[in-house]
């Protein structure tokens, strides 16, 4: 069986486009309300807020029981990067 093949250069691919890059491009930078009202994850308020306000509010992304296995590791880290801290 033959390695499987790219269709582009991986050395070619940028993640981002040089300054240079950025303003050959034909951009639209203007604030573009959501109109989904087929809301799976956010209410209806937060989605108004968001196209009033331009955005949203922090998220709860652990529960208390994630939060609880990752600090040990975090202060780890934090204390091996920053020991005076």
């Amino acid at each position: 069986m033959q390695p499987a093949t790219t269709m582009w250069n991986q050395n070619d691919f940028k993640i981002l486009p040089s300054p240079e890059k950025l303003k050959t491009l034909a951009r639209d930078l203007r604030f573009h309300p959501s109109t989904n009202t087929d809301l799976q994850m956010l209410t209806a308020e937060q989605v108004e807020f968001y196209n009033r306000e331009g955005y949203l509010k922090p998220f709860r992304i652990f529960d208390a029981a994630e939060i609880d296995k990752i600090t040990p590791i975090l202060t780890k880290f934090w204390r091996r990067r920053w020991p005076a801290a």
